[in-house]
């Protein structure tokens, strides 16, 4: 007998609702036995998976495995046209499995912070759908959300011993998290509450780099960054 090959092909990515054949067949083979233990020479997919035979002829075996991925429509929401206060930024995520991106600026990646006023749109593609979704976005000023000291002095003397940012509406925030980086990027901190403080008990007094992701009552995901100084006298 010539040597037993087998090939299910390379591993592979299809649209929904399309099936795949694999095939085998091989004139020499006495017998078949798939991943679920069917004995066909062939084999219809028609989910997500991995896929494998084992065929043997009367001198000795070989076998392949294939990965089969389906691509499901796409889901896309920007959120709804929104106003932001002057110098607030606006996080729009496109994100969705196995898919390339391409924002009105040319720019491919899964999401786009907003800065200036204007029309944003996206859209998004894999091998089989497609998608795109438009958001106005505008500015005005307004009053500041919130207080961020630029500087505290953790010593337990009960004056400014705490870094907490201070909304000036705080029932009307959705969502927050806040996280305070090294200069190095190490994460030294983060938290979900608003009345959770950073007493930086475990750092050296120097400079740290603070990003806050909030959400209000309308609006998408906004940012805020800049630096807080740990004084110790």
């Amino acid at each position: 007998y010539p040597p037993l090959t087998v090939n299910l092909g390379e591993d592979t990515a299809l649209c929904s609702l399309i099936s795949l054949l694999l095939d085998a067949t091989n004139p020499h083979a006495v017998s078949y036995q798939w991943q679920d233990q069917s004995t066909n020479a062939t084999y219809t997919v028609m989910y997500d998976g991995q896929y494998w035979v084992i065929i043997h002829d009367p001198c000795t075996g070989n076998s392949d495995t294939v990965n089969v991925l389906y691509l499901e429509p796409i889901a896309l929401d920007l959120g709804n046209d929104t106003t932001l206060c002057n110098g607030e930024e606006l996080l729009l995520n496109a994100s969705a499995p196995y898919c390339d991106y391409l924002w009105q600026d040319g720019s491919a990646d899964s999401i786009y912070i907003v800065r200036f006023f204007g029309e944003y749109s996206v859209s998004v593609s894999n091998l089989c759908f497609s998608n795109q979704d438009t958001i106005t976005v505008s500015y005005e000023s307004c009053d500041l959300m919130f207080y961020i000291p630029n500087s505290f002095t953790p010593d337990g003397d009960g004056i400014n011993d705490y870094f907490q940012p201070q909304f000036s509406q705080p029932e009307k925030i959705k969502s927050y998290t806040l996280y305070i980086y090294d200069r190095w990027g190490g994460l030294q901190f983060r938290s979900q509450a608003l009345n959770h403080c950073w007493d930086a008990h475990d750092n050296l007094p120097g400079v740290y780099i603070y990003l806050i992701e909030y959400q209000g009552e309308t609006g998408g995901k906004k940012i805020a960054k800049g630096t807080v100084t740990v004084v110790r006298k």
